[in-house]
């Protein structure tokens, strides 16, 4: 029977700082939005910062411009595990309160431990460290 080789070489960060947590409301994440990997395979990673996109219902990457559909320019949330949407959306809970490593946190093409001041001016309830 054919299986899949390792699903990720990605190293994974633990994003909490602190066990104390909120998470937010367990929604599908729009898959189209992530592009495919050399393995042909798409990962959403713990330090994601993402955002519900207001017409769809479904989480989408946060993006200041907008880039990612109505909604998508207002923080709502960080990821804490990966997640594989290869195969379509998935359902994703990001946390909503919380203290994390800034440092682990990034936006969707963007570089890991740049997190603008807008994102986090959303995220209100979450401590950065």
């Amino acid at each position: 029977m054919p299986y899949k080789r390792t699903r990720t070489r990605r190293q994974h960060f633990d994003v909490l700082a602190d066990m104390h947590k909120t998470v937010g409301e367990s929604l599908m994440f729009e898959s189209s939005y992530i592009t495919y990997n050399q393995d042909n395979e798409r990962w959403i990673y713990a330090g994601l910062l993402v955002a519900k996109h207001s017409t769809t219902g479904k989480y989408v990457p946060y993006n200041a411009s907008a880039s990612y559909g109505t909604g998508s320019d207002t923080a709502v949330g960080i990821l804490t595990t990966p997640h594989d949407v290869t195969y379509g959306d998935e359902p994703i809970a990001p946390v909503t309160h919380a203290t994390v490593h800034e440092r682990f946190c990034y936006l969707w093409g963007g570089a890991v431990g740049t997190v603008p001041n807008g994102a986090k001016t959303n995220l209100s309830l979450i401590q950065w460290k």
